[in-house]
């Protein structure tokens, strides 16, 4: 049909020749049963209510994830013990996971607009990327202090011989 904006689920490529043709998918009523269309719909409502629990189970395990995570920042805010150097990279660990989480979570219901989008996607990608440097940060700390600590064990273990 002329004219006409087809959604996604309503054409496909052509295998043998991508960049030319499309195939427009429609059904054939006069050739097709009413059990196979009765069958057709009863698994499309299962995949939807599949998309439907994933949805929720996503969101819902975000918004775990972002409580808990002020939780740790609200304790690493209490006890001054807390905030030595270690202590500030697992705060800047967590404060780049709390924005890159709640910039992806707005991200799923902000995205109409083009500009708040590109916006929300530049803000994820920071905060994942902040989060994977202070996770180095982290590691690259944990590997200084316990290879000095190794090295003062073998060195008191030869002084004992």
């Amino acid at each position: 049909l002329k004219n006409k904006c087809y959604s996604i689920n309503e054409y496909e490529y052509d295998i043998i020749e991508t960049e030319k043709y499309i195939r427009i998918c429609q059904f054939d009523f006069q050739t097709v049963t009413r059990k196979n269309i009765n069958e057709d719909y009863d698994e499309i409502e299962k995949f939807s209510l599949m998309l439907l629990i994933a949805s929720w189970l996503s969101f819902l395990t975000t918004i775990v994830s972002i409580f808990f995570m002020f939780i740790t920042l609200l304790v690493y805010g209490l006890f001054e013990k807390l905030r030595n150097i270690p202590g500030w990279n697992v705060i800047n660990l967590t404060l780049s996971l709390i924005i890159a989480q709640i910039s992806f979570l707005s991200g799923s219901y902000l995205n109409k607009i083009p500009v708040l989008c590109f916006i929300i996607a530049l803000t994820t990608h920071y905060g994942y990327l902040a989060s994977f440097f202070w996770m180095n940060v982290i590691a690259f700390d944990l590997y200084r202090n316990f290879s000095q600590k190794m090295r003062h064990i073998l060195l008191q273990n030869v002084s004992i011989r």
